[in-house]
């Protein structure tokens, strides 16, 4: 499957910035995240920051912070939520970023580690980290695990969870998937229902699951030294009925 272009229908759900907001609120990822990056320091680079609600709390604690989407839309939204705080967005792909310069923390949330649906796309997602981190840097990420998760399992979609929008409507969002053992890969369908009156929109996305075994071995090869890795953001131990892989990696020292 090639990923050329992730803002594709693969990646469809991402083309409506305020409804990703009104779904997607702060919750015990950026609070992990945040704690991380006040730990760590800055320089930070966000990778895949969508509207920036993790960037601008990380700006709002005073690190210098710079944020990095391929959406257009996630990016325009973030630059107008971001009024007075002083962050650099950019807009690109990670597997060619080339911003001139090297960071104390990368981080990419939201799963968006996921949407990297080839090999070639981990080694090159890892090269460019490698490239823009100081000796010593910091990379942090997560990627779900697939035993545990709560959403899809059948074609037909069915209900996952239910949010307000900004209008005070209740969305149910509906989803149905297709999984792939061989690639690892699961194509999802996400059917959003206005509970009053039943209209309904439909997106798309794909998501890559890889074994812990193989991510760490991809981190080793790209120069990573795993620090630690969870199975919650609370940092409990991996293991089967754990929803996250949360991976902590620092970069080797350079020769």
């Amino acid at each position: 499957m090639s990923t050329d272009d992730l803002g594709d229908e693969r990646t469809s759900e991402y083309t409506d910035a305020e409804a990703y907001d009104a779904e997607n609120c702060w919750s015990a990822d950026d609070d992990f995240y945040l704690a991380l990056a006040q730990e760590i320091g800055d320089p930070v680079l966000d990778v895949g920051c969508g509207t920036g609600r993790l960037t601008r709390a990380i700006a709002q604690a005073g690190l210098e912070i710079t944020g990095f989407d391929l959406s257009p839309q996630m990016l325009a939204r973030a630059r107008e939520l971001s009024d007075g705080l002083d962050i650099d967005w950019v807009h690109g792909d990670v597997r060619s970023m080339r911003l001139g310069r090297r960071f104390r923390l990368i981080l990419m949330t939201g799963h968006a580690f996921q949407h990297m649906m080839t090999d070639d796309d981990l080694h090159a997602f890892f090269e460019r980290m490698r490239e823009h981190l100081v000796d010593e840097g910091v990379l942090a990420f997560e990627t779900r695990n697939f035993a545990a998760k709560t959403f899809g399992g059948t074609p037909e979609p069915t209900l996952w969870h239910s949010y307000e929008d900004r209008a005070g409507r209740w969305i149910d969002v509906h989803v149905g998937s297709v999984y792939d053992p061989e690639t690892g890969i699961e194509q999802l369908t996400f059917i959003d229902v206005v509970r009053a009156t039943g209209d309904r929109t439909q997106s798309t996305s794909a998501l890559r699951y890889v074994s812990v075994e193989q991510l760490n071995r991809l981190l080793r090869e790209h120069g990573f030294d795993v620090v630690a890795q969870y199975g919650d953001w609370h940092k409990g131990p991996l293991g089967p009925a754990q929803p996250e892989v949360v991976t902590i990696s620092r970069l080797a020292a350079r020769l």
